[in-house]
């Protein structure tokens, strides 16, 4: 998404993506849960999900814990989270001149803790199963 100078949401944005970059370590990853659907049985299973900093994610990077540990905020151990990636630059030419271009990315971590290989048919199976048999479903 592109936003212009004089939209309110610059400022957000601008102010979000400064505070996920002030403090890097790991103990400023703010976490929450998302509910991920499954289309065709309609079934809805509780996922972890860190937001951080950067809208890609290095696959060398350690994920972070928020994500795949969600004991460490206060709920009960998963089989898959995700992180939420936020950024943002200065727009290309063809936007007026202090436009900010957001960038947001989406990342899924496996049951070691890793980065979930294998694309979108390993994340729809990990869903299929989970929505099956997880206790997180909801």
């Amino acid at each position: 998404d592109t936003v212009l100078p004089g939209d309110l949401r610059r400022l957000a944005v601008a102010g979000v993506v400064a505070a996920l970059n002030d403090g890097k370590a790991e103990e400023t990853f703010h976490a929450g849960f998302v509910v991920a659907i499954h289309g065709p049985s309609g079934r809805r299973v509780r996922l972890p999900v860190a937001l951080a900093p950067n809208s890609r994610r290095d696959p060398a990077e350690t994920p972070p814990a928020a994500a795949w540990a969600p004991t460490s905020v206060g709920g009960p151990a998963v089989l898959m989270g995700a992180v939420v990636g936020l950024g943002c630059r200065q727009a290309r030419s063809s936007y007026p001149q202090g436009s900010l271009e957001v960038q947001l990315g989406l990342a899924f971590v496996g049951p070691s803790g890793q980065w979930l290989q294998g694309g979108a048919l390993a994340v729809a199976a990990m869903l299929e199963a989970l929505a099956a048999w997880s206790p997180n479903a909801v």
